[in-house]
């Protein structure tokens, strides 16, 4: 079975035109948080903002149903990370239990909280 999520997220306009800058994984600890509390059924309001949270919620059903098929994240492998502060993207490919892997990207970060975090199913 192929993990296909749809994107789940905002702030995806100008994500390829930021420069690419030191890939240090800042993310993946959060990145993993959400996939895991996804497959329960649950955005994480902790790590979300308003945005993201509201489109994570209108998709969480499908999402949970894909996640818990590829079952448990065995790695995250951070492939580049772009721009800096606020305008910081991670992009890594994330590789599930049952041998499924997909690119994941999560960045935006404003206040503690991501903007965005989305996977188009590659």
């Amino acid at each position: 079975m192929r993990v296909g999520f749809v994107a789940f997220g905002s702030a995806l306009a100008g994500l390829l035109a930021v420069p690419a800058y030191a890939a240090t994984d800042n993310y993946a600890d959060a990145l993993r948080t959400m996939l895991t509390q996804a497959v329960a059924g649950n955005c994480s309001a902790e790590l979300m903002a308003a945005p993201l949270l509201t489109a994570c919620r209108e998709q969480i059903g499908a999402m949970a149903t894909d996640l818990k098929a590829a079952g448990p994240v065995t790695t995250l492998t951070l492939e580049k990370a772009e721009g800096e502060a606020a305008q910081r993207v991670e992009t890594y490919k994330v590789t599930f239990a049952k041998g499924e892997s997909s690119t994941w990207h999560i960045g935006h970060m404003t206040d503690g909280k991501f903007q965005t975090v989305y996977s188009l199913g590659n």
